[in-house]
């Protein structure tokens, strides 16, 4: 990530089919209070409220991924400073189209863990703090 927040990843990290990565502005931070194991960071900078591009590389420079939200237009306006995060309905729909995009169900979003449960679940309430997951 270049744009908002930059952030590369360690050599060696792989994600297999399904798997989650959180990159954390405190990464440590996230591994005790969550007891979750899949978490990078720190990241430098900071992400706009109001609207910015994501734009994920590989290691060869090549886009993989863009995201350009923002807190207009089509867009869900709770995540812009109400505490809720901006979350992906479908893990496997086009990340672009703002359609794509809705509130999260709980405050501080679900780090690590799917946005919204297909059996109904809701995963447990994490507690406000400044991270990145898709």
């Amino acid at each position: 990530f270049t744009n908002g927040v930059a952030y590369t990843f360690p050599e060696g990290v792989t994600l297999g089919s399904g798997a989650y990565l959180v990159i954390a502005h405190d990464p440590d931070f996230l591994r005790t209070e969550y007891g979750i194991a899949n978490v990078v960071g720190p990241y430098t900078g900071r992400l706009d409220n109001g609207g910015e591009e994501l734009v994920l590389f590989n290691r060869s420079w090549r886009r993989m991924d863009v995201l350009g939200y923002d807190d207009e237009g089509d867009w869900p306006t709770a995540p812009d400073g109400s505490g809720v995060s901006l979350a992906k309905l479908d893990p496997l729909s086009a990340t672009g189209p703002a359609e794509n995009w809705t509130p999260s169900a709980q405050v501080g979003g679900t780090p690590g863990a799917v946005n919204f449960p297909k059996s109904g679940g809701v995963p447990a309430q994490p507690a406000h703090h400044h991270a990145l997951w898709v």
